[in-house]
């Protein structure tokens, strides 16, 4: 899932920003979209991203009523009305949605390998510390 938001205070703030979106479409509802979303959206980053967020799955990466929105949402559509959360009343552009795909092995095989190497470095890192301090003669004055 693919989209931009901006994320404001108030319900009416929300709700001016979806009546400016209507009508456009396709790059010029991009453009239109990441005006607001760098000048009014509460989120920082998205001063330097215009709303755009990094793709996510349905369930986990977002709160539940954004990720519920955005994937009842078409592709190329902005929100109708505004969707509220615990940070405030997001406006949300839909821009591509991926059907959710099991990775291949060899897709996945460098991450896992990356995963293990890593567990095992933090485990011979920890068994380190407690040798040496096993082996510590500490004296309290």
């Amino acid at each position: 899932m693919q989209v931009r938001h901006i994320l404001v205070k108030t319900e009416a703030e929300a709700k001016g920003i979806i009546g400016e979106m209507k009508g456009l479409s396709g790059d010029g509802l991009v453009e239109k979209f990441a005006q607001p979303a760098a000048a009014k959206s509460l989120e920082p980053a998205a001063k330097q991203t215009g709303g755009a967020l990094p793709p996510f799955p349905k369930e986990g990466a977002m709160v539940k009523p954004f990720a519920d929105a955005a994937f009842a949402m078409k592709k190329g559509e902005v929100s109708k009305t505004p969707v509220k959360t615990q940070f405030g009343y997001h406006v949300i552009l839909k821009e591509d949605q991926r059907a959710q795909r099991q990775v291949p092995l060899n897709e996945a095989k460098p991450f896992i390998e990356s995963a293990i190497r890593q567990d095992k470095a933090t485990q011979n890192l920890q068994k380190t510390a407690e040798d040496l301090f096993k082996k510590a003669k500490i004296e309290y004055k």
